[in-house]
C-alpha cells in the first residue's frame, strides 16, 4: 500500500481554510495574541538555551490549568486549558523565551520590553521572521511570562541581594549602591545576545564586569542560566555552576559595565569590548516597578528590593517594628485617636472588626508570613504612638549610615510622619526620605495584606507611586497628632475605601474594582462569592493565582455597574402593627450577570421587589458593609420587643430598594431585612457623614438609641 503525503499551499490558502486550524486559533485568539508573533518568539527562543531548576519547573508550569469557579457569576479565577502558553510548554523554544519573557517583563514596562524583543529579533531571529510588531511580540511576553509569575522574580532577586550583601560584609568592603540601575533595552539586546553565544558553544565566554546594574544581569542569569554562572565579588568566587560560560565580576565602580565575548583558546584574537550604560530616570521614578513577588516573604523581600538601592540590608527589628503598626493601626482606623483603648474587646474598635474572629492571630499569622519574621514577635504596643516611636528607633538603627540631602531644615524627618505637606524635589533625591517612604508604602501595603487570603501560588506586584498609599499615610500622621493634624475624623467606611483601593494594587494599578488581575493573580472582593456581611467571613478579600477567564477569554478588570438608589420617603410597615424586626423589607430575586466591554468586564446586578426592578451597584455595597457597627447587645429580646411608640415618629421603615430614608426627612431608617443576610449586605449603602448599624442581639429601642448616640443614619434588622 503507497503512501500518501497531504500537502496543501499555505500561501494560497483561503480565509475558509483557516478552520482546519481553528483549535490552535481559538486559543490565540482568547489570549489576544498574534500568531506570527507566537512563531517569532519562539524561534527566538530556541536559540536560549535554557537549565537549571527554574527551567524544569517551566514545562509543567506552562501547562497547568487549574481554576476556581464563582459560582453566582459564572466567571472562572485560574488558567484556561489549552490557552497560548501551554502551546509554547510543547517546544523548548517555547519554554526558553516564556522564562525569558518573565524576566524581561519584570523589568521592564511595555514600551522598553518592545524595544528589547525587536532589537533582539534583528540580532538573532532570520529577517523574514523578524515582521512582528513591538506591541505583538510585547503582548505575547505578558502571556507567557504571566504563567510564570509564580516563580517569583522579585523574591530571586531580594535572595540575591542578600548574597551580595554578606559577601561584602565578609570582605569589610563598602557595597556598591549602584547594581540595581536599569539598563537600557538595547544594551540588554546586546549582553542577551553576547550570552547566546556563550551558552551555545563551549569554546567562547562571555565576561561582565562591573556593579552598575550587574543585579539585575545576576537574577536574570540565576533565573536562566545557572548552571552557566561562575560569580566573584571582588575577586572572591561567590556561585559556580557546571560551567564557566558567563562570567560575572562584581567590582565596586561607576564606570559602565564592560561585557567581553571570549574564545577560550585565543582570548587576545577574539575580543569585543561592549559597554553597559545606565538607563537615566528621574529621581522621582521608580526603578523597580515591574517586579513581582510571591506571596510568601513578599513584604520582606519588596523592602529589602529598595534598601539595596541604598546598599543597605533591611533587618529583623525593623520588619517587626513594620509589624507592630498594625494592631494599633487596626484599632484607631475609624475611631478618633483620643479613643485608643486595650481593655475592651478587640472587637470593638476600628478596623479590628474586619480581621476575623481572631484579629490578633490573624494579624501574627499573616505578618509571620508576608514579612519573615518568626513565631512569637508580636508586641501588643499600648497606643500607636508606642508603635510609631519603635518604629522610628528601629529606621534610626538600620539607616545610621545614611545622611539626609534635604537641607538644614531636614524636612524628611521621621518625625513629622509621612504627611509631606511640604515635599519638594530635593526630598524626592535624599536618600533617607527614599527609605523612609519607602517604610511607610511597605506598612500600608502590608496593612492592606491584613484583609486579604491568599493561596501559596498568589504574586503581588511592586508598590506602584499610587496617592492610595499616601492616603493612608496621611491618616496614621493624622492619629498621631505628630505635625499638620487637622483634627480629621477618618470613619471606618472612609478608611476602607481607601484600603480597597491599596488591596486592588496587589495585581493592578487601576483602583477600587470588584477584582483586578495582573493576569498572574487576580484579588477579588469575598463578598461577591459569599453574599455576606463582613462578620461572617474570614477575610474582605481573596487573592489567588490566574486570571479572570470569561467565555474562555482572560480579563484584567471586573467593575460593578449600576445606580445610587432613591432614598425612601414613607414607611413600608402598616401603621396599625408594632414595629418589630421582620422581613417585609427584603427582595424577591437576585440576579447579577457579566459583559465584556472593550476594557473590562462589567458586572450588572438587579434585585426584583414589589413587583419592580432596582439596579444595584455591588461594589458600592460591598464597600459600605464595612462600615456597618454591630450595636452593643441588651438585655431584651431583640427578635419580640416591639419599637415604642415614642420613637415611632424619629423612624422610617424601609426596603433593600430605597434602604436609607430622604435626607429632608431628617429620620433614622430602620430596614426590616430581619434573619435574611444576603439582603442585608444588599441594604449596605454609603450614607455621607456617617455608618450604618447592625441590629442583631439588641432590641430596636436600644438600637435606635445607639445610633442617635452615634450618629448613624441607619439601622438593619437582623
Amino acid at each position: 500500500m503507497s503512501q500518501i503525503t497531504l500537502q496543501a499551499d499555505v500561501g494560497s490558502l483561503s480565509i475558509s481554510g483557516l478552520s482546519a486550524f481553528s483549535s490552535t486559533l481559538t486559543a490565540l485568539s482568547a489570549d489576544d495574541v498574534a500568531p506570527l508573533a507566537m512563531l517569532q518568539m519562539e524561534k527566538l527562543g530556541s536559540l536560549f538555551p535554557i537549565n537549571g531548576k527554574y527551567a524544569l519547573q517551566v514545562p509543567d508550569l506552562l501547562q497547568r490549568c487549574k481554576s476556581t469557579r464563582v459560582d453566582r457569576l459564572g466567571l472562572l479565577i485560574g488558567w484556561r486549558k489549552g490557552d497560548a502558553a501551554s502551546l509554547m510548554a510543547q517546544y523548548a523554544g517555547g519554554q526558553a523565551i516564556s522564562l525569558l519573557s518573565m524576566c524581561i517583563m519584570n523589568l521592564y514596562d511595555n514600551s522598553n520590553a518592545g524595544r528589547l524583543l525587536v532589537e533582539l529579533s534583528k540580532k538573532m531571529v532570520p529577517q523574514e521572521m523578524a515582521i512582528s510588531s513591538p506591541s505583538q511580540l510585547v503582548q505575547v511576553a505578558k502571556t507567557l511570562g504571566s504563567k510564570l509569575e509564580v516563580v517569583g522574580f522579585g523574591n530571586i532577586l531580594a535572595s540575591q541581594i542578600e548574597m551580595i550583601l554578606d559577601a561584602y560584609k565578609h570582605l569589610k568592603k563598602p557595597v556598591p549602591n549602584n547594581f540595581l540601575d536599569q539598563i537600557t533595552p538595547e544594551d540588554m539586546a546586546v549582553l542577551l545576545h553576547a550570552i547566546t553565544r556563550a551558552v551555545g558553544k563551549e569554546s567562547i565566554v562571555v565576561r561582565i564586569t562591573g556593579s552598575r546594574g550587574v543585579g539585575h544581569i545576576l537574577a536574570m542569569v540565576t533565573i536562566v542560566f545557572p548552571e552557566d554562572a561562575f560569580v566573584t565579588m571582588e575577586n572572591v568566587v561567590v556561585f559556580q555552576g557546571l560551567r564557566k560560560s558567563i562570567l560575572i565580576e562584581f567590582t565596586d565602580s561607576d564606570e559602565v559595565v564592560k561585557v567581553q565575548v571570549e574564545s577560550k583558546l585565543q582570548i587576545q584574537s577574539a575580543l569585543s569590548i561592549l559597554p553597559i550604560e545606565k538607563y537615566a530616570k528621574p529621581h522621582d521614578m521608580a526603578t523597580c516597578h515591574g517586579y513581582s513577588y510571591k506571596w510568601t516573604g513578599c513584604l520582606a523581600d519588596i523592602l529589602q528590593v529598595v534598601f539595596m538601592e541604598d546598599g543597605l540590608i533591611c533587618p529583623e527589628n525593623l520588619r517587626v517594628a513594620c509589624c507592630g503598626m498594625f494592631e494599633p493601626l487596626s484599632k484607631s482606623h475609624g475611631v478618633d485617636g483620643n479613643q485608643f483603648d486595650t481593655t475592651g474587646r478587640l472587637g470593638d474598635y476600628g478596623l479590628m472588626h474586619l480581621l476575623g474572629p481572631y484579629p490578633r492571630e490573624r494579624i501574627d499569622k499573616i505578618c509571620q508570613k508576608t514579612w519573615r519574621i518568626p513565631p512569637g514577635w508580636a508586641i501588643h504596643s499600648s497606643s500607636l504612638e508606642s508603635a510609631f516611636d519603635d518604629l522610628v528607633l528601629a529606621f534610626a538603627e538600620a539607616t545610621a549610615a545614611v545622611s539626609c540631602t534635604c537641607g538644614s531644615e531636614k524636612l524628611c524627618s521621621t518625625r513629622f510622619g509621612w504627611k509631606n505637606i511640604r515635599q519638594t524635589s530635593a526630598m524626592r533625591s535624599c536618600p533617607l526620605y527614599r527609605l523612609w517612604e519607602a517604610v511607610g508604602e511597605s506598612i500600608c501595603y502590608g496593612f492592606s495584606c491584613l484583609f486579604v487570603n491568599a493561596d501559596d501560588g498568589a504574586t503581588i506586584l511592586h508598590p506602584g507611586d499610587g496617592s492610595d498609599y499616601r492616603s493612608i499615610l496621611r491618616i496614621i500622621t493624622d492619629l498621631l497628632n505628630v505635625r499638620y493634624r487637622d483634627n480629621s475624623v477618618w470613619s471606618i467606611r472612609s478608611c476602607g475605601r481607601i484600603i480597597h483601593a491599596c488591596i486592588t494594587h496587589l495585581c493592578s494599578r487601576q483602583v477600587r474594582h470588584v477584582a483586578a488581575s495582573s493576569n498572574s493573580s487576580t484579588v477579588y472582593m469575598a463578598a461577591i462569592q459569599t453574599l455576606g456581611l463582613p462578620n461572617t467571613m474570614n477575610s474582605l478579600f481573596i487573592l489567588t493565582e490566574g486570571q479572570l477567564v470569561f467565555n474562555s477569554r482572560s480579563h484584567t478588570l471586573l467593575n460593578a455597574v449600576g445606580f445610587d438608589r432613591p432614598g425612601a420617603d414613607k414607611n413600608i410597615h402598616q401603621a396599625t402593627q408594632p414595629i418589630i424586626p421582620s422581613s417585609i423589607g427584603e427582595h424577591s430575586n437576585l440576579e447579577m450577570t457579566i459583559r465584556e466591554s472593550i476594557y473590562d468586564l462589567e458586572l450588572t446586578s438587579t434585585i426584583l421587589i414589589g413587583g419592580q426592578i432596582v439596579h444595584l451597584n455591588m461594589d458600592s455595597i460591598i464597600a459600605a458593609s464595612w462600615g456597618l457597627y454591630e450595636a452593643e447587645p441588651c438585655g431584651h429580646n431583640p427578635l419580640t420587643t416591639p419599637l415604642e411608640s415614642r420613637y415611632e415618629d424619629a423612624i422610617l421603615t424601609t426596603s433593600v430598594a430605597s434602604p436609607v430614608e430622604s435626607k429632608a426627612m431628617n429620620k433614622t431608617s430602620i430596614v426590616l431585612v430581619s434573619r435574611n443576610p444576603v439582603a442585608q449586605l444588599l441594604s449596605c449603602v454609603n450614607t455621607a457623614g456617617s455608618d450604618s448599624l447592625l441590629q442583631k442581639d439588641c432590641c430596636l429601642n436600644c438600637a435606635y438609641e445607639q445610633a442617635v448616640k452615634g450618629d448613624h443614619r441607619m439601622i438593619i434588622a437582623a
